[in-house]
């Protein structure tokens, strides 16, 4: 008797990719912190606020935001809040000072506290409970990838073409 082929519904690599982008964005700016110091003339550790701002956007932001949108359709709320996202970051990549810089990394931290949990929840809602860890394992590889291969890669575009072009190619 032939096992029957699982097929992996496309929609999952997408969230996949979701996730390794919004990893990469929390993670690819640590790297880059001694160029953001030097192009917005202010210290490392004053750069380094963009990432404190913009996990206390996602920590606080999340639960809100989660309530603030849970009565209209997930899938149209993830695809603003990705749009919402990348337009933080090109934000982020285009910001003529170290203000407009933390706002738009708040923005950047609000809008994927809102996109991580949408995820996991599109990624488990089509599938039978039998899959469903696979679903979400797989969801998760996207994060994993982002900090093993993202932020890596994203550190050595900034420091060979500029923290701009990292944060604009997460975007």
């Amino acid at each position: 008797m032939q096992k029957e082929k699982q097929h992996i519904n496309p929609r999952l690599f997408l969230l996949t990719l979701s996730m390794f982008v919004l990893g990469t964005d929390s993670i690819v700016i640590v790297g880059v912190l001694p160029q953001i110091a030097h192009t917005m003339k202010v210290t490392e550790a004053a750069a380094g606020q963009s990432i404190t701002f913009f996990a206390f956007a996602y920590g606080l932001g999340a639960p809100f935001l989660a309530a603030l949108a849970s009565r209209w359709s997930s899938n149209r709320v993830l695809i603003a809040a990705l749009a919402a996202f990348s337009l933080a970051n090109v934000g982020s990549a285009i910001a003529p000072t170290y203000p407009v810089l933390l706002v738009t990394r708040i923005l950047a931290g609000c809008f994927a506290a809102l996109c991580s949990p949408l995820t996991f929840t599109i990624a488990s809602s089509p599938v039978s409970a039998e899959k469903r860890g696979k679903a979400l394992s797989l969801v998760t590889i996207g994060g994993t990838v982002a900090i093993i291969a993202g932020g890596p890669l994203g550190t050595w575009v900034g420091q060979h073409w500029g923290w701009r072009l990292s944060l604009g190619g997460v975007a």
